[in-house]
């Protein structure tokens, strides 16, 4: 009998243990879900919900929403997960894009998570006291956050964040938000979550920028002409560069 309460409850672990990971096959990525945290998807959703997730996100609606235990879906403290298909522009125009222009992109995504999909004219009611953003070149990764104070209860925060990861020819999305007395709490949960995100192997950019993947497909698509042409002007560089170390070594040399 003892025997047997051992193996339900290894049986039991290793479930909870099974809860606490997602992976998306369609956009190749793992994030671990935070303890005392649920994850539900589309197939979990009612009708209102998603009539809801329609209205804010169109067609395509979130991969995963994230709640505390005991907390309804989509209720407040929420972490949503998005993904796009990159179709009109390149994973390196998307990462330079979002290098140039990240900062003012990213916290405006956060204030519009504040004030339209979440707290409205409510907004009016809070004042914003700290604005973070930062860019992670190694893990393509964009996060902003931006913490109000309600005007008249002084120890009432709400916490709009917004996290941009792109990968090879996708991006995938967190949209979160919080309301509470102590914003660190919401803090570690979210970094949690960002920290423990991976895309599969086969989802990651490749090369600087993700661009080796479009100059391979660019010049496989080259004519011999044109072919010809670019290893000329390549060469041409490699001989300049080679006159010059010359220049350099020979003036050094006396």
């Amino acid at each position: 009998m003892r025997y047997l309460a051992v193996v339900l409850f290894l049986c039991a672990t290793s479930v909870c243990l099974a809860q606490e990971t997602y992976h998306n096959n369609e956009f190749g990525f793992t994030i671990d879900i935070p303890s005392q945290w649920y994850a539900t998807t589309e197939n979990d959703w009612s009708d209102k919900i998603k009539a809801v997730l329609k209205k804010h996100y169109g067609n395509d609606p979130p991969l995963l929403i994230l709640n505390p235990l005991g907390t309804e879906t989509l209720k407040i403290p929420s972490i949503m997960v998005t993904g796009i298909q990159l179709k009109k522009t390149t994973t390196s125009e998307a990462i330079a894009g979002l290098k140039k222009n990240g900062r003012d992109m990213m916290i405006s995504c956060a204030g519009y998570i504040a004030k339209y999909d979440v707290l409205g004219k409510k907004l009016d009611q809070y004042r914003k006291i700290d604005t973070f953003y930062d860019y992670d070149s190694a893990r393509k990764l964009a996060i902003a956050k931006i913490l109000y104070q309600h005007k008249n209860e002084v120890n009432t925060y709400f916490t709009a964040a917004k996290a941009k990861f792109i990968g090879l020819q996708r991006v995938v999305d967190f949209d979160a938000y919080w309301k509470g007395d102590d914003p660190e709490e919401f803090q570690v949960v979210f970094n949690e979550v960002i920290d423990s995100f991976e895309f599969d192997k086969d989802a990651r950019p490749k090369g600087i920028l993700g661009r080796v993947p479009q100059e391979i497909k660019e010049v496989s698509g080259l004519s011999k002409e044109q072919k010809f042409r670019r290893i000329l002007k390549w060469g041409s560089i490699l001989l300049t560069i080679s006159i010059i170390l010359g220049f350099v070594k020979m003036i050094f040399s006396r």
